[in-house]
């Protein structure tokens, strides 16, 4: 990944440099996600969850059947944080039948993962129109500087209450619970914007 002709006309010689060498490591980065996660974000990761966090990195559509308490929620809270940052502009929709269960994700953001590390915490956008925002309607939200946004949303019965939605990525929680139907009707076409 090289700087157009136009971009290094715009900054020094020695900034074109510095931006070049970015340039090539937030490649490398988007292609190694969990490298993201622990190298820049500074949270540990195990051998298993690095490689399921880069499989969801690199892949348009990834299915979890994981045993309880494995971590899946954490797993998916870092990589839909590391997307965010590494992909400005992205807006994240997590559904789920529940508001509990939408909200879990952000929850775990916000209690465990960002304490955790300064660098996530020093990405989240705390003015007064954004910030980070829990509600027991499954209507929440944390926004990120570059702004990215991770969106909980209530799926509810026949989906209706997530058309209209927008979003680079959705995460479908406990899919085994959603219709088909419902993810070929309403899911995927929030992707398609």
């Amino acid at each position: 990944m090289t700087l157009t002709p136009d971009l290094k006309n715009m900054v020094s010689p020695e900034m074109a440099e510095h931006l070049d060498v970015a340039a090539k490591q937030i490649w490398y980065w988007r292609r190694h996600l969990d490298c993201f996660i622990v190298d820049y974000l500074k949270l540990p990761l195990y051998d298993l969850q690095r490689l399921i966090i880069r499989q969801i990195g690199n892949c348009e559509d990834v299915n979890l059947a994981l045993l309880r308490g494995f971590g899946k929620t954490y797993m998916l809270a870092l990589a839909t944080a590391g997307l965010c940052l590494l992909y400005p502009g992205s807006p994240v929709i997590v559904v789920s039948n529940t508001a509990a269960q939408a909200n879990l994700l952000l929850q775990k953001l916000q209690n465990e993962i960002i304490p955790a590390s300064p660098a996530l915490a020093a990405e989240i956008d705390y003015s007064p129109k954004h910030g980070i925002k829990i509600n027991s309607n499954g209507r929440s939200y944390i926004y990120f500087k570059g702004g990215s946004r991770i969106q909980a949303c209530v799926l509810g019965r026949d989906g209706s209450s997530s058309l209209g939605l927008r979003g680079k990525i959705v995460v479908v929680d406990e899919s085994k619970l959603v219709a088909s139907s419902i993810i070929n009707t309403v899911m995927r076409p929030i992707v398609s914007f």
